[in-house]
């Protein structure tokens, strides 16, 4: 089967589409260990350091997610109810 540009550009901005609605669907704010979690043994990848990690880029996601909503919504683009 032979593509053209068009439906290559079409299939990858469809697949960057269901990509990022998957992320949307999944990313949720990380739940903060209990002080019950941390063995407290000095861990190189301690239960509190994961949750730092996640919790920055669960962040930096919620960020991104209302920037582009402020662009949706300068844009015109944004439902009015």
């Amino acid at each position: 089967m032979v593509y053209r540009y068009q439906d290559i550009d079409r299939q990858s901005s469809l697949r960057k589409q269901i990509q990022k609605a998957i992320l949307d669907a999944l990313m949720k704010e990380p739940e903060k260990p209990l002080p019950t979690d941390c063995c407290g043994s000095g861990c190189e990848r301690c239960v509190y350091d994961i949750y730092v990690e996640q919790l920055k880029q669960y962040k930096s996601w919620k960020k991104s997610q209302q920037q582009n909503q402020q662009t949706k919504t300068s844009d015109g683009f944004k439902n009015k109810t």
